[in-house]
């Protein structure tokens, strides 16, 4: 555990940023009525992604760099989480670009 300081130091001032900035995201659009618009609200839903990977995902890599023995359905878990959370991040700036690329193609739409 003494190797792991470090690193789960910088994991945790990463987790901290992570989610005060999306939460500055999610809250400058909820007070500011001019921003509610379709690509805000995607990218709202990206922060509230993002809030899930640094309020439990970057948790639950700092529980397995630790090395504890857990069983099996609860390693999987913890496994399995911040996969699932950063992908769906991922597809969310997927869905963003296509949505930026068809403004630029489709503007009067």
């Amino acid at each position: 555990m003494g190797d792991n300081v470090p690193f789960i130091f910088l994991e945790i001032v990463l987790a901290l940023s992570i989610v005060t900035l999306n939460l500055l995201v999610c809250a400058t659009v909820y007070l500011h009525k001019e921003l509610r618009t379709e690509t805000n609200f995607l990218i709202v839903s990206l922060a509230a992604a993002d809030i899930g990977v640094g309020a439990l995902a970057i948790p639950f890599s700092i529980v397995l760099s630790m090395e504890y023995i857990l069983c099996f359905y609860t390693c999987m878990f913890i496994t399995c989480f911040p996969l699932v959370t950063t992908q769906f991040s991922i597809l969310l700036l997927l869905l963003i670009a296509i949505n930026a690329h068809l403004k630029i193609r489709l503007p009067n739409r």
